[in-house]
């Protein structure tokens, strides 16, 4: 795609998989397709202060974006004009995304708080405040009902999303949490911490149903399969691992990284799983075998990957601002 001034943050496809959203440094890049064509790059302009995160609604109509100052922008997502402004008390946001259903806006800041907003109409709702931690990060349930977070406490805890209330915690890491994730049907959830554990629990009561261990440092990312029932889990051990939560056990170990895996998507389909890490590389692997299918190299340290949601393209962000934009078609079909 190209080399930013400063580095790639955040990126998000438009969920017709004909769009791609950067953000870097300040600035905030767009790259749309059309009938196969590439129509070049946009850049929208009007955010002052470094950028954080992007995010599409699930339609695509809308983009949201959030970074160092006060506010978090709401922009059309196909022509790239500003739509509206929200205003909180956060001195600064981290994490944007919209709920499934595209109605509400979440984006969480340093302090522990998380700020929610009505996307028709810009009104903000009550905020969801956890005391002394440091969000990392955060997910919406499938029904859109529910907010799961995770952060430096140990703790996750699920939120009610009409009262903004705490319904349940989640306590038996060691150490930071630093992913979480719902199961596609939402009704498990599934973390991963620096204590090297991956969690599953029960997202209707909290109880802890497994703890799966394996790994030898902190794990950094936790992705569920589109039907379920395996879960990948990235680390700072160089490894990615697969595990089958119905069994409880592990699947395959994954390796072939020399560095922290930081990133894992799967395929639509699937039948590929993507992972990238700090080695500069971007490896897919076959699923079905646990067999390495691909590895292609990249200058920088790759912190981001991510598929299209047509699985026709996928995406890399490194750190020395470079984004790459893979043609998904002969990776899924080698």
């Amino acid at each position: 795609m190209r080399k930013f001034d400063g580095a790639v943050v955040s990126m998000a496809f438009r969920p017709d998989g004909q769009g791609l959203a950067v953000a870097a440094g300040s600035d905030v890049w767009l790259r749309a397709w059309g009938s196969q064509q590439d129509q070049g790059l946009t850049n929208l302009q009007g955010h002052s202060g470094g950028l954080m995160s992007v995010a599409y609604n699930p339609d695509g109509s809308r983009l949201a974006l959030c970074g160092e100052n006060d506010q978090v922008k709401l922009w059309d997502g196909r022509v790239g004009q500003t739509l509206r402004s929200l205003t909180g008390p956060a001195q600064g946001y981290a994490v944007v995304m919209f709920s499934k259903d595209g109605r509400r806006l979440l984006a969480t800041d340093r302090n522990g708080t998380v700020h929610t907003w009505d996307v028709a109409s810009g009104q903000p709702g009550p905020p969801l405040r956890v005391p002394n931690c440091r969000l990392i990060e955060a997910a919406f349930s499938p029904d859109n009902q529910r907010i799961a977070t995770a952060g430096n406490d140990r703790t996750v805890r699920i939120w009610d999303t009409a009262t903004t209330q705490v319904v349940l915690t989640c306590e038996g890491h060691e150490s930071s949490v630093w992913g979480v994730r719902f199961s596609p049907n939402g009704g498990h959830l599934a973390s991963g911490g620096s204590d090297g554990t991956v969690r599953l629990w029960d997202a209707k009561t909290g109880r802890e149903m497994l703890t799966l261990r394996g790994h030898e440092s902190h794990v950094q990312r936790v992705a569920f399969h589109p039907e379920g029932r395996l879960l990948a889990s990235a680390s700072t051990d160089e490894t990615v691992r697969l595990w089958d939560v119905e069994a409880g056990r592990e699947v395959a170990t994954l390796r072939g990284h020399t560095g922290p895996v930081l990133s894992l998507s799967f395929s639509p389909d699937g039948r590929r799983l993507a992972s990238a890490g700090s080695d500069g590389t971007l490896r897919l692997w076959d699923v079905a075998t646990a067999q390495e299918a691909l590895s292609l190299p990249d200058p920088g340290k790759i912190r981001g990957v991510t598929f299209s949601p047509d699985g026709r393209r996928l995406a890399t962000a490194s750190s020395d601002g470079t984004v790459k934009i893979w043609d998904g078609t002969p990776l899924l079909n080698p």
